[in-house]
């Protein structure tokens, strides 16, 4: 599959949503206040062997993985822009890529965004767009009504 989910919404990604743990702009009573998500379903993706592009209004920035070695045992490492995240694929060893989507589909609403499934993304002035191409995740996306979401 060629094509990518793109997660849409108003206004500029703050990225250290991506590099900080327990940073979160949610209240204690929204899904997602842990600040632990995003970093999760990212691990998700790049352990499936997708990979994420995020565009704002000024830049286009890139996730992907490289191969690193601890105590002699290979680690696939994430990186954005060629820097590390300080996370491996293995975060999230136990989610399943359902989870990964969840994720970014429950921000993409909170921030009052939408989903589309395409080659390029739609965007208006003024929206950011993570954009993730990943097999299992555009699966997930057609088929959304069996995991109970909306797309």
């Amino acid at each position: 599959m060629t094509t990518s989910v793109h997660f849409i919404t108003p206004g500029e990604i703050d990225l250290r949503a991506l590099t900080i743990f327990g940073l979160s702009s949610k209240t204690s009573d929204q899904i997602g206040r842990f600040g632990t998500g995003l970093k999760y379903a990212t691990a998700i993706v790049c352990r499936l062997g997708g990979s994420i592009t995020i565009q704002t209004a000024e830049n286009t920035h890139t996730i992907l993985t490289e191969t690193s070695y601890f105590r002699g045992t290979s680690v696939d490492l994430i990186d954005l822009d060629d820097q590390p995240l300080n996370i491996t694929t293995k975060l999230g060893r136990d989610w399943e890529p359902w989870m990964a989507y969840r994720e970014f589909y429950t921000n993409t609403l909170d921030e009052g965004g939408r989903v589309e499934l395409s080659e390029v993304p739609e965007l208006r002035d003024g929206e950011s767009c993570i954009s993730v191409k990943c097999d299992a995740i555009a699966a997930i996306y057609l088929d959304s009504a069996l995991y109970s979401i909306d797309p």
